[in-house]
């Protein structure tokens, strides 16, 4: 069974600005300014084709690569509080390279069958960057932990969410009400996927309803 973070359109908002920011750090370094608008945009381009934003994906893709791009950058200059990447510093990193390598893994792991041109925006930015290469595979590398820290796998969520099998998720949402919990909320990201809508139905909501 598949699980989500759900970000309201406000923490969208909210991503956009701080990783837009956290750029404003490094513009006499990095003269791309536009390293975040030309993210949001192929983001947005992606997540439109796909399904019109009807589903939450989208939304969820942008806030998750925006918060990626500014706990990357975030990490070269420390001026904000982290969201989810803690610990790591690089203040030798290039920030264009952190940026744009941090957006290409989180919309990769959202949309991999955009792999062509996510990877071509990647590409051209990587090639913008002039200079030490050894701070520019420091970016890199500052961009690929960041998008690592954003993202949530199975296990994590079976600890903090809802995820597994059905009788896991029965059993997790019993504990809830233990806890005085009398209403919980469950979502689909992909409402076209029939079959996990049965799943739910079937073997779920009528043994908590």
């Amino acid at each position: 069974m598949r699980g989500s973070i759900a970000l309201p359109m406000s923490m969208l908002a909210m991503s956009c600005c701080l990783a837009e920011s956290s750029l404003e750090t490094h513009r006499e370094e990095s003269p791309q300014g536009s390293v975040i608008v030309e993210w949001n945009q192929l983001a947005y381009k992606i997540a439109f084709a796909e399904d019109q934003f009807r589903t939450f994906k989208g939304q969820r893709a942008l806030a998750m690569m925006h918060l990626a791009q500014h706990d990357a950058l975030n990490s070269i200059t420390r001026r904000f509080e982290p969201y989810a990447a803690q610990g790591r510093r690089g203040s030798e990193a290039e920030p264009t390279a952190a940026a744009a390598q941090a957006a290409r893994q989180v919309l990769i792991a959202q949309y991999p069958a955009a792999q062509s041109e996510i990877d071509a925006l990647l590409a051209q930015q990587l090639a913008s960057v002039a200079g030490d290469m050894r701070r520019k595979n420091l970016g890199i590398d500052l961009g690929r932990a960041a998008a690592t820290a954003i993202g949530r796998d199975a296990d994590d969520l079976r600890r903090t969410g809802l995820g597994g099998t059905p009788d896991q998720i029965v059993d997790r949402i019993g504990r809830f009400a233990e806890l005085g919990a009398s209403r919980v909320y469950l979502q689909v990201l992909d409402l076209d996927d029939l079959d996990h809508l049965a799943v739910l139905s079937d073997r779920v909501l009528t043994q908590v309803g």
